[in-house]
């Protein structure tokens, strides 16, 4: 079993069977401090300005897309400041004032509460992530794998967040 954030439905060539959890919604976030300093960005063209700090994997690099007011995705554009394969090593990045990036909303709630990260351009919509189980197969799945997967959907929720 793999749980996967922000990763695409598993496709039949893969031989892997995924299902979706829980969906949460992303947020671009930077310190009041890097704001102070750098401004706020005004609109998605603008983050071209700024350092972005973004995640990457071994095999995804993130770029950041949008929905426009009629539902198109636009790519924004932003200096690389930072690559980091984790969401917390991000949340930390930003908190310490070294760019923008976006993250999800659960790991940025308290931060955002207590005042530590700003939300930037809150009107962007970047659509849901996904948060997913992936697994070899239905067919010979250990019980108890079935009921931890079961768990994650209780605990979680599908719907978005």
């Amino acid at each position: 079993l793999a749980v996967r954030i922000g990763a695409q439905e598993a496709s039949a060539d893969t031989g892997l069977v995924s299902r979706v959890v829980a969906k949460y919604k992303a947020a671009l976030c930077a310190s009041p401090a890097y704001i102070a300093a750098r401004g706020e960005p005004q609109d998605i063209d603008a983050l071209a300005a700024h350092d972005c700090l973004f995640f990457s994997s071994r095999n995804q690099r993130q770029s950041w897309r949008f929905r426009d007011d009629d539902g198109a995705w636009i790519k924004a554009q932003g200096r690389s400041r930072l690559r980091l394969d984790s969401g917390e090593a991000l949340r930390d990045a930003a908190v310490a004032g070294l760019g923008i990036a976006l993250l999800p909303d659960f790991l940025v709630a308290d931060d955002l509460a207590a005042g530590r990260l700003r939300q930037v351009l809150p009107g962007l919509d970047a659509g849901d992530v996904k948060i997913l189980a992936l697994y070899p197969t239905r067919r010979l799945l250990e019980p108890r794998v079935r009921r931890f997967i079961d768990l994650m959907v209780d605990e979680l929720g599908t719907s978005t967040r």
